[in-house]
């Protein structure tokens, strides 16, 4: 039997090449379901970038500030509003970060951008997360998209 080392060589960067495809397209399918199917590479990057981020939002954020099925049933504004109102301040993800980080930590009224919010649910309690927890869900409200209640004018 006479083996071809050249036909060999060429199989094994086929083989290559192709786990390297099907690593890529695993990632970047886990990463859109995820992400809630939003974007492929885009939820890709989002999932590589998490680092416990929607979890600590989720359990720390999301339990007064999830959007209810009327506004008499908030308990505090919806992350669809205060994200669009802290980037029209705070347009650089640094700023917002910080802003949005400090707020929470600190929260004051001299602080306040939303004062109809301020004047429904008053000011938030103080957070006494880690300050890198709160950056962490600052970054993660940057970069996603957040349900626009139906009842919102």
């Amino acid at each position: 039997m006479v083996i071809n080392f050249q036909k060999t060589k060429i199989m094994k960067k086929y083989i290559g090449f192709l786990a390297i495809v099907f690593t890529m397209v695993v990632v970047i399918t886990t990463a859109s379901f995820k992400d809630g199917g939003r974007s492929g590479l885009q939820g890709a990057a989002r999932f590589a970038s998490d680092n416990g981020a929607k979890q600590l939002f989720d359990t720390k954020c999301n339990i007064c500030h999830s959007v209810k099925s009327s506004p008499e049933s908030m308990t505090a504004p919806p992350f669809f509003n205060i994200k669009k109102k802290y980037r029209a301040v705070y347009p650089s993800k640094a700023a917002f970060t910080k802003a949005v980080a400090d707020f929470s930590r600190a929260p004051a009224k001299s602080k306040v951008l939303m004062p109809g919010a301020y004047k429904k649910f008053k000011l938030m309690p103080k957070m006494n997360f880690d300050q890198k927890d709160l950056e962490k869900i600052a970054d993660y409200i940057w970069e996603n998209d957040f349900q626009k209640p139906v009842w919102y004018k």
